[in-house]
């Protein structure tokens, strides 16, 4: 029998979803396809490598053999080291979101050795506030029309000068 009640035809069998679980199919699909992707960038020691490096007998030969290549050397004083790693959400077409950042500084004394370890993480950054200006420049600004009638009959080689 059939919903309603009346005897079903004799092999004829009722094929293919139902809209419920088609849409339902449909959502899940779409739904894995908008996850959002984790970026990991940079390099920051595992915390066991870090306790291999001793404060006052470490020298910077050691902390480069033990821990690699630090990412950032400091401008001006060079006696300290930076070792930095971020892991960044990416969802669809938003703005990507900082989840996780890592900040291993080593400072070293001018002997060449470990004076001091600092750990930071994203919370002890700051906000930097970005101006939009732009430079002046001497001299005149023309148009894109003057500067094509400015160019007519400059298109000589050396020889043309």
């Amino acid at each position: 029998m059939n919903e309603i009640g009346q005897p079903a035809a004799a092999g004829v069998r009722r094929t293919g979803l139902r809209p419920a679980a088609f849409l339902a199919a449909a959502l899940l699909i779409g739904g894995v396809g908008c996850a959002g992707n984790l970026n990991e960038h940079g390099n920051v020691p595992k915390p066991k490598e870090v306790a291999s490096i001793e404060i006052g007998s470490t020298t910077r030969a050691q902390v480069l053999t033990r821990l690699g290549t630090p990412a950032a050397v400091a401008t001006f004083d060079r006696n300290s080291w930076y070792y930095l790693g971020s892991t960044v959400e990416k969802f669809m077409f938003f703005d990507p979101e900082l989840v996780k950042r890592d900040l291993l500084v080593i400072r070293f004394n001018d002997d060449d050795v470990v004076s001091a370890i600092d750990h930071l993480d994203k919370d002890d950054g700051r906000d930097v506030a970005v101006i939009a200006r732009e430079t002046e420049t001497r001299g005149r600004s023309f148009s894109l029309l003057q500067q094509l009638i400015g160019n007519l009959g400059r298109f000589g080689g050396v020889e043309g000068r």
